[in-house]
């Protein structure tokens, strides 16, 4: 239950818990009207009110009932939820990496283990990617053709595999990830009997 208390300014400093009380003051002037209403909601306000002399007649003063405001709900503060992390971009490996360069381009001249000039740049690609993966051994293997004596091109084939690795290590690429062997004829990848099959196999790969 709600207890309403007013404090009716005068000389007397009266008082009244009557939910609308009336008083008689006396004196004119400014009076200040304070109510305070205890209960399940509590408030309180003050008012101010202007007393006029009226043919010398005691003026009734009738404080208007109080009554709080109704409270609005406020829309709830919905916080925006934090955008997530960017997933870092995956990064690429060796294999992914070498695949987008055509090593099928690393070519020598013919018989030789002498690197022909459109190799430099493809040799200077496998050198930049090798360098980003110290701690990987790659194995550099050298194949050929069927064409001429098995045993010469089992040393051409491991000829040509130093020439490569020389170049990777003269272009930065650590010795110790760095191993070459000649297969000379074996694992043919196209027909030995077709130009185009014989030029296919004889060929530079990168293992690891």
């Amino acid at each position: 239950a709600k207890s309403w208390e007013w404090s009716l300014e005068n000389i007397d400093g009266a008082t009244s818990k009557e939910q609308n009380p009336e008083y008689t003051y006396t004196t004119p002037g400014r009076k200040t009207i304070t109510l305070i209403v205890n209960g399940e909601m509590e408030y309180a306000t003050t008012m101010t009110i202007e007393v006029l002399p009226k043919k010398k007649e005691k003026l009734v003063v009738t404080p208007i009932k109080v009554r709080r405001p109704t409270e609005i709900p406020l829309d709830p503060i919905i916080e925006p939820e934090p955008e997530p992390e960017p997933e870092p971009a995956p990064v690429p490996t060796l294999s992914e990496r070498l695949a987008e360069i055509d090593t099928r381009g690393i070519l020598f001249d013919s018989g030789r283990d002498t690197l022909k000039p459109e190799s430099i740049t493809i040799l200077d690609q496998v050198a930049e990617v090798l360098q980003d993966y110290p701690e990987t051994v790659v194995t550099i293997a050298g194949y050929t053709d069927s064409s001429g004596d098995g045993a010469q091109n089992l040393l051409l084939s491991q000829n040509r595999a130093d020439a490569v690795r020389s170049y990777l290590e003269g272009k930065g690429v650590s010795t110790d990830i760095l191993r070459a062997y000649g297969y000379g004829e074996l694992a043919p990848i196209a027909d030995n009997a077709t130009a185009e099959g014989r030029a296919r196999n004889r060929r530079i790969e990168f293992n690891f």
